[in-house]
């Protein structure tokens, strides 16, 4: 769900999402944040593991990303350099492709990054939060017209609660750990009713 641009090649990205777009006819969506350290996955390799440093990186990272959709000549020199670059062909999608971003608890810059874009995955919040946080949005944006907010469809929460809080879309994480017959049995109930 969350892709941290902080552990990623920013050209890599760039081409990998427009194949994906244009394989899909316009059907991704991405969904970027700063990541964690838990796994090592950026002390191990010498990565930045403070949030601030990340974040410097998530930020212009979204803007080369999206330069480079557009077809435009992208230069840029901290934190990510990217010399005179240009690619083509772009995405299907226009004006770009849909970025949703993720966010934790009470953090409050991922929010305001996200109400700049398309979408809201909030992680370790309750209903309390999850309306604050779109109140948060409804103010920046205006509205939440053409704004997703993906919720962590949870067994014995009802789809009809997320709705109320705001969802529209329900979202059931797998993690590192789990077997696969544990996502062959979720997948295979198919869509929930409730």
């Amino acid at each position: 769900m969350v892709t941290p641009l902080a552990r990623r090649r920013i050209i890599k990205m760039a081409r990998e999402t427009v194949t994906l777009d244009r394989l899909s006819s316009g059907r991704l969506t991405l969904g970027l944040g700063l990541g964690g350290d838990a796994g090592r996955e950026f002390s191990a390799f010498g990565d930045p593991t403070e949030a601030r440093a990340r974040a410097e990186v998530l930020d212009e990272g979204v803007r080369v990303l999206t330069e480079l959709w557009s077809g435009e000549l992208v230069h840029s020199a901290v934190p990510i350099k990217v010399d005179g670059v240009r690619i083509e062909p772009g995405p299907v999608q226009h004006p770009r492709i849909p970025l949703w971003f993720g966010c934790k608890g009470g953090a409050v810059r991922p929010v305001d990054r996200a109400a700049a874009y398309d979408g809201i995955y909030p992680i370790e919040v309750d209903e309390e939060r999850v309306g604050e946080i779109l109140d948060r949005v409804r103010r920046i944006r205006g509205s939440l017209e053409g704004f997703d907010v993906a919720l962590a469809a949870h067994p014995g929460v009802s789809t009809d609660d997320l709705c109320r809080m705001g969802a529209t879309w329900a979202m059931h994480a797998f993690w590192p750990g789990h077997r696969p017959d544990q996502v062959l049995r979720f997948v295979s109930a198919g869509v929930p009713t409730d």
